[in-house]
């Protein structure tokens, strides 16, 4: 729909439209009532015949000079039969700048680029040496009601080895591949408070281009599982996705890596899957495809988020998030090691939970081995705790707990896990533990007052108020 709206603007009407008599009604108008469109409306023709955009005879519409100017609309593929002729040689800032789906052409930048409105549905967009970057924000004269945009349903962004960026500031932008396969040799910014948006399909990265998301800025994709949205990488290429704001993740498929610095990732409405060697600030990779450092990264119960290698959280906060009332599906980590090494693990986040009478009790999962140093687990205990309400941290691997670990929450019915008067009950029974695993290792000197591991079901020792239930799966 964006595409279309923008195209509209381009429509050439009839030069002696019929004039229609009718009486005349005077009235008052607010002047800020209407969008009041600014500069010409300018198409690309090469009618000059050599491609190059500082040729007037190449341009149909421009204003006095014969060349677009700041603050014109600027149009490929919509005039005559040159969908296909080059333009070379073109920057500038305009109000707007559309590359219609007719255009099979290519638009080599020799400049950077600033627009209020970009649409991209065909042809090519070339950044082939520095200083060719995109910008898409508010410019001058842009009337309160026009939001800058980003549109991008067709054609390629950036097809040369240099690695460009297009940064959209306090905008839209809607990624739309129609099921198809969109490419781009640049990066991603979404800055400022923009809104950002992935349709199903295919977006391929080349060089090191990747997605950057700011702390003021939300991206979602709309992927299921029967049609996701795939990020993808060229062969060689070494993009990431670097997060500080929100980044919803439905049905998403993305084989570049991930690093969570701040905001909050949902997984929900299907898997959240990440491929990929993350890089630490200097450059060093590490055996991860996922890392947090800072934020909250939230899974909405019965969804999954897997790592096609490790899964690092060295900050912030992993959550699952209750939806229903009533026993919920385990929300699924996926790994071949999680590390937990600071961050804090909450089930059933009371934070996030929405649409639900109480705490919902539900289990975090975890395919493969956990490797827990440092952070707190804060399950939720209370004297109704049987099978189905006790909060629960499991997974199908080795848990090795050691390090200055931590269990426990601050506030009613939470706290430190005690068998005898945990606050808010009377506490859980013996029979049922919120750690469980198929094998549980504590290594010599590790946590608290815990001082072996079990030789079969059932509590490790402890004293007072610092218990902890573990219990093996087999």
């Amino acid at each position: 729909m964006f595409s279309t709206l923008l195209s509209r603007l381009f429509i050439r009407t009839p030069a002696h439209p019929q004039k229609v008599a009718r009486r005349f009604r005077p009235r008052l108008e607010a002047l800020d009532e209407r969008i009041v469109p600014a500069g010409y409306y300018v198409f690309w023709t090469d009618n000059g015949g050599d491609f190059q955009a500082s040729n007037a005879a190449n341009w149909q519409g421009a204003g006095p000079t014969g060349l677009p100017s700041a603050g014109d609309n600027i149009s490929f593929g919509n005039y005559g039969n040159k969908g296909t002729d080059e333009c070379q040689g073109f920057s500038g800032s305009y109000r707007t700048v559309m590359l219609n789906s007719s255009y099979t052409g290519k638009v080599t930048l020799s400049g950077s680029l600033s627009v209020g409105t970009l649409g991209l549905n065909g042809g090519v967009i070339s950044q082939p040496v520095g200083g060719t970057d995109i910008t898409v924000t508010r410019i001058s004269g842009m009337s309160p009601y026009e939001v800058p945009g980003f549109s991008w349903s067709g054609g390629t962004l950036n097809d040369t080895a240099h690695a460009a960026n297009l940064t959209v500031i306090a905008g839209t932008a809607l990624i739309d591949p129609q099921g198809g396969t969109l490419k781009t040799g640049s990066t991603l910014s979404f800055t400022g408070g923009t809104t950002g948006t992935f349709n199903p399909g295919a977006v391929e990265f080349a060089n090191d281009a990747g997605i950057n998301v700011d702390a003021a800025s939300t991206v979602s994709s709309t992927g299921t599982g029967a049609a996701p949205v795939q990020l993808k990488l060229k062969l060689g290429a070494n993009g990431a996705i670097l997060s500080a704001g929100t980044f919803n993740a439905a049905g998403i498929t993305s084989d570049l890596p991930i690093t969570i610095t701040g905001g909050t990732m949902t997984v929900y409405g299907g898997t959240a899957s990440f491929a990929g060697n993350v890089k630490q600030a200097n450059g060093t990779p590490l055996s991860s495809s996922i890392l947090q450092t800072g934020g909250t990264i939230v899974i909405d119960n019965g969804w999954s988020l897997t790592s096609a290698k490790n899964i690092e959280l060295d900050g912030g906060k992993l959550s699952t998030r209750a939806t229903t009332n009533g026993i919920q599906l385990p929300a699924m980590v996926t790994a071949g090691t999680l590390f937990v090494d600071g961050a804090d693990i909450v089930i059933s986040d009371p934070t996030y939970s929405t649409g639900v009478t109480g705490h919902q009790f539900g289990t975090l999962k975890v395919t493969g081995d956990i490797e827990w140093t440092g952070g707190t687990y804060r399950p939720f205990v209370d004297g109704t705790a049987n099978s189905v309400t006790t909060d629960l941290w499991t997974c199908t691997g080795t848990f090795t707990i050691d390090g200055t670990v931590k269990q426990g929450q601050t506030g009613a019915k939470y706290g430190p896990v005690d068998v005898n008067s945990p606050p808010g009950g009377p506490g859980i029974g013996r029979t049922w533990a919120i750690l469980t695993a198929s094998s549980i290792v504590i290594p010599a000197g590790g946590v608290g007052p815990v001082s072996a591991v079990p030789s079969s079901w059932g509590m490790i020792g402890g004293s007072g108020d610092k218990q902890w239930f573990l219990r093996r799966l087999n």
